[in-house]
């Protein structure tokens, strides 16, 4: 494996007419949030499709992302068991 250098990275940017990413980071919440509203968005355009009219023809086709999908899904719970309830959220914020 291929370990890139930081100017490497650069370069491609440059080439492509893009700055270079930044050295900060974007704040967690916000970040959280973005990364929350596009996995919605995904989740939402899959659902559509289970809706299609072609959906029963192809189901046994589709069939073979579940595992994808109940991956997906062990991984949305195991960021929802470290986040708290909204119980816990709001005794947090009037501490």
């Amino acid at each position: 494996m291929r370990t890139v250098k930081n100017d490497d990275a650069k370069a491609r940017f440059k080439r492509r007419g893009k700055a270079a990413p930044s050295a900060e980071r974007e704040p967690l919440p916000e970040l959280f949030h973005r990364r929350s509203r596009d996995l919605g968005r995904k989740a939402e355009a899959l659902r559509m499709l289970v809706g299609d009219k072609r959906f029963a023809r192809n189901r046994k086709k589709v069939a073979q992302y579940r595992a994808d999908l109940v991956r997906i899904r062990d991984d949305i719970d195991h960021i929802l068991q470290h986040l708290p309830d909204d119980a816990d959220a709001d005794a947090e914020s009037a501490a």
